[in-house]
């Protein structure tokens, strides 16, 4: 009875259907198992690489969407590494799969390679123990950050009686080493610096299209004309200290040429020794083309930057009043005792002085003088009942102490070299 169960259960064993399976491994390459009905069916044939394709097969672009199969041609291959399709002695070039050559015995190496590996303008390749590799850049520069650094006129009008603080951008150009134009930036982010009216901050113009400008045959090509044509959809002014971070569909490379256009009072000429006006002013810093993660890092690094530099200057802010407050008590205790006759002869040693030091440096105006001594007299007199000139005298201290140490903060760069600060 034993044995009759056994040999019924060979007997099924050895009639099973054949196109029947448990797992994926009992199909054909390219089918798999459906468990529900126990049979091979065709494959989910989409791809990312080759690594998704069964054995023999690789991962192959078409206008619908990659797909595994079998590959005509090395270079439709999706994968990096295209040499996979070829035989083992092979390589995949321009023209297919061939024989390698050895690059090392062409007279540019560096040319020929890039030749073999069918690479476009600005990709580089190298040879390397007689194989041809292309050379993968560490960084893709794509974007320019244009920063004005403007400090003057930033509170005056055009002709047209409209605001236009800082540097006036029209365009931003992309150019090859041998002049011609590449690519015509876009604007990925303007921050409008915080100045009281500006009437051209539409930032979209700058929009990776050419710019509308006509030469009218009294100006330089490519210039527009204040009177019709400066206007809000031609023009994106940054205001003084605001910036505008412009991007390119094309990568830039060492030789490549960046053509920011902007409006001075006479075009392409050098006014006021600044290459774009008798006031405005920017400077252009290139930017790599990152990812949104790594970007959302550079720009908490500049928050962290603002930060700093606003800590260290209340850190600043502080140490100046009390060394000024330390002097005020100095003051009043030394002048006090002294007569008339010497407190004119210390006010005018100390004045003089004082006026030497800010007339050479320019870093003094004389009508913040007048309004500082102005405002310490009346302290001096209001809280200490000091005379005017034992007043003036103290004033006088206080001023050399808050100009040396402004003269200290523009030194170690807390304050721009251009701020008349002293206060």
């Amino acid at each position: 009875m034993v044995a009759g169960v056994f040999g019924a259960i060979a007997l099924g064993s050895g009639c099973t259907d054949p196109n029947t399976c448990t797992f994926d491994d009992d199909c054909d390459a390219g089918e798999v198992c459906n468990t529900a009905s126990s049979t091979c069916e065709a494959g989910d044939t989409s791809c990312t690489t080759s690594a998704d394709c069964a054995e023999g097969q690789f991962c192959i672009a078409g206008e619908s969407g990659n797909t595994c199969g079998a590959a005509a041609d090395c270079n439709d291959l999706v994968d990096e590494n295209k040499d996979v399709a070829c035989g083992a002695d092979e390589v995949c070039n321009a023209d297919g799969c061939g024989a390698a050559a050895d690059c090392s015995a062409e007279a540019d190496p560096a040319a020929f390679c890039a030749s073999q590996l069918g690479l476009g303008e600005g990709m580089t390749a190298a040879c390397e123990d007689g194989v041809c590799v292309e050379d993968t850049p560490e960084d893709t520069f794509r974007y320019v950050l244009i920063s004005d650094i403007s400090t003057e006129g930033c509170e005056d009008t055009n002709a047209d009686g409209e605001y236009d603080p800082g540097s006036d951008i029209m365009y931003v150009e992309l150019r090859d080493a041998n002049g011609q134009t590449l690519a015509w930036g876009s604007t990925a982010e303007y921050e409008q610096a915080d100045d009281p009216n500006n009437d051209y901050t539409d930032s979209s113009i700058i929009d990776g299209m050419a710019p509308s400008l006509i030469a009218d045959g009294s100006e330089d090509d490519g210039c527009p004309d204040a009177a019709d044509r400066f206007n809000a959809m031609t023009v994106v002014s940054l205001g003084c200290g605001g910036s505008l971070l412009v991007g390119f569909d094309a990568p830039i490379y060492d030789d490549y040429v960046i053509n920011v256009g902007e409006y001075a009072p006479i075009c392409n000429q050098n006014m006021g020794g600044s290459p774009t006006g008798s006031t405005d002013k920017y400077e252009v810093k290139l930017c790599p083309a990152t990812a949104e993660g790594n970007r959302e890092k550079i720009e908490q690094g500049a928050k962290m930057t603002v930060i700093t530099g606003i800590a260290l200057f209340f850190f600043y802010a502080v140490v100046k009043f009390l060394l000024q407050a330390l002097a005020l008590k100095m003051a009043v205790e030394v002048v006090k005792p002294y007569g008339v006759e010497n407190q004119y002869t210390t006010a005018l040693t100390v004045a003089g002085g004082i006026a030497f030091v800010g007339l050479i440096t320019g870093f003094i105006p004389w009508f913040g003088w007048l309004v500082y001594l102005v405002a310490w007299c009346a302290i001096m007199m209001s809280t200490y009942k000091l005379t005017l000139m034992r007043s003036v005298v103290v004033a006088l201290m206080q001023l050399m102490i808050a100009s040396g140490l402004t003269l200290l903060a523009k030194w170690i760069g807390l304050l721009d070299a251009s701020s008349s600060y002293f206060f």
